[in-house]
This record gives C-alpha cells, sequence and structure tokens, in this order.
C-alpha cells in the first residue's frame, strides 16, 4: 500500500512540475506578443508621412517640391518610357490625390503610390530625358528640373501661298492630259459637258448627234473618238461612251433629252 501511495504521491508532483512549466512557457509567449504588438504600434504611429506635392516654375528651373518628414530617401530614373522616380522609406502615404496633372517644362504627370509598405513611391513621367538633381528642403525634398533643357513645341505660322500661273507660249501644256499620244483639242467632244440632241437609225448606219457646252455641234458614229475615249455604243434613245479616267475604264450614259411642251 506504502509503495501504491508513494507512486501516486510522485506522479502528482511531476504533473504539477510540468504544468509549471507549461504555464510558464505560455506566459512567456503571450510576453513576447504583447511586446511585439507595443512595438509595431508605435512604429506605425511614429511613422514619416507623405502630405502634399507642389510646382513652381522660376526663370531657370522647374521645381517639384514633395512635402513630408521622411529622412530616408530613394531615387533612380528609367529611359523607357522616360521618368524619374523617388522611394521614400518608413513612411505613411497621405497624399489626397494619386495622380497630378503637369503638362509643363517637360514633366507631363506626377504619380504617387504605396509602393510597399513603409514605402511611398513618387514617380515623375517626362516627354524626354531630362538631367534632375535633388536636394533637401526645409519642407521635405525638392526636385530640380533645368529649364534650358527643354523646349516647348514651336507652332510655325505660314503665310497661304500664292497662286502660281503657267504661260505655255505656243509650247505643250504639261498640267494637260494626253488620249494616248495625242494632245487633246477642241476637235474631241468632251461626253461630260455634253448634250445628246437626237439619233438617225437604220439597218446600216448609226449616227449620234451631240451638242457641246460651247454650242458646237458633233456627229458621231460608234468607234469614234472622244476626250478621255470613245462612243462604244449608240442606242434608239441614249448612247454609251467607254472612258479612262485615273487608269480605270468606265461607261458613261447619255440619253436624249424629252421635248418640252
Amino acid at each position: 500500500m506504502k509503495t501504491e501511495r508513494s507512486k501516486v504521491k510522485s506522479l502528482k508532483i511531476e504533473k504539477s512540475k510540468n504544468l509549471s512549466i507549461f504555464g510558464c512557457f505560455n506566459l512567456s509567449i503571450f510576453l513576447m506578443l504583447l511586446f511585439t504588438f507595443h512595438f509595431s504600434l508605435f512604429t506605425f504611429l511614429d511613422a514619416a508621412t507623405v502630405d502634399k506635392i507642389s510646382t513652381t516654375i522660376t526663370d531657370h528651373e522647374l521645381q517639384v517640391l514633395v512635402s513630408t518628414d521622411a529622412s530616408q530617401y530613394k531615387h533612380f530614373s528609367l529611359n523607357n518610357p522616360p521618368r524619374i522616380i523617388i522611394d521614400f522609406y518608413d513612411a505613411k502615404y497621405n497624399l489626397p490625390s494619386r495622380k497630378i496633372r503637369v503638362d509643363k517644362q517637360g514633366l507631363e504627370t506626377i504619380r504617387s503610390s504605396l509602393f510597399k509598405q513603409g514605402i511611398v513611391r513618387i514617380v515623375l513621367d517626362l516627354q524626354t530625358k531630362l538631367s534632375y538633381k535633388i536636394e533637401k528642403h526645409k519642407t521635405g525634398v525638392v526636385v530640380l528640373l533645368p529649364k534650358t533643357e527643354y523646349r516647348e513645341p514651336r507652332t510655325e505660322i505660314t503665310e497661304p501661298r500664292k497662286p502660281i500661273f503657267y504661260r505655255s507660249r505656243g509650247k505643250h501644256d504639261p498640267f494637260k492630259p494626253y488620249i494616248g499620244e495625242k494632245e487633246v483639242s477642241d476637235s474631241l467632244l468632251d461626253a461630260h459637258n455634253a448634250i445628246l440632241v437626237g439619233i438617225m437609225w437604220s439597218p446600216k448606219n448609226r449616227f449620234a448627234l451631240f451638242q457641246s457646252q460651247q454650242g458646237k455641234t458633233f456627229i458621231l458614229e460608234e468607234g469614234d473618238k472622244v476626250i478621255g475615249g470613245r462612243l462604244a455604243n449608240i442606242k434608239k434613245q441614249s448612247v454609251v461612251f467607254s472612258l479612262k479616267e485615273f487608269g480605270r475604264t468606265h461607261s458613261v450614259e447619255l440619253r436624249i433629252l424629252p421635248k418640252k411642251k
């Protein structure tokens, strides 16, 4: 009996020891978590902020002022597309707008974002690659873009050209078209400005009577040349011309005008 009681007693002692060790272990974990939470909360409350971005143009440069109390930052530039990037470390994002349109002195836009936890990124989008300087300012950091490097696009105003008149002086006028190798003359009918006056029809012969815009009369049969082509077909009430213009052949049909009552 004594031996059994001593065994039970020793088991109770070991169990109490284990419970005390487990309790100490849990208490250590709780204290570590509590310390980490307080440290993170203190770091968050004590972090620097990026609050405002403004631009100013002087006689010599364009200034981009980033208002912040962050002491650590890194900057670099990229070429495709051209832009300047500034990262502020251990900082909170507190800007009212993520994009500012500038369009002055080669600077198109200013973009901002929380790049990573604790890193605020500012991006200056440029129209072309520009040299720059970054200096500390009493309210933050200022980016200096030299004004002399960028030139605004020039808008050239040209006077209207005066018309040029060509005098052939008896020679060939190069602005007049040819029919094959022959020069256009007044002896040919202009189908676009002609009036079909009448048609003479017989079993063997067919003729068409035209009046030009100048009042000149033309009597043509099928196959006769006109300006830009030929008379292709004579019908009872109309005629069809085959004309070649701008490298393409097309048909033009003229009908006899109805008699006025």
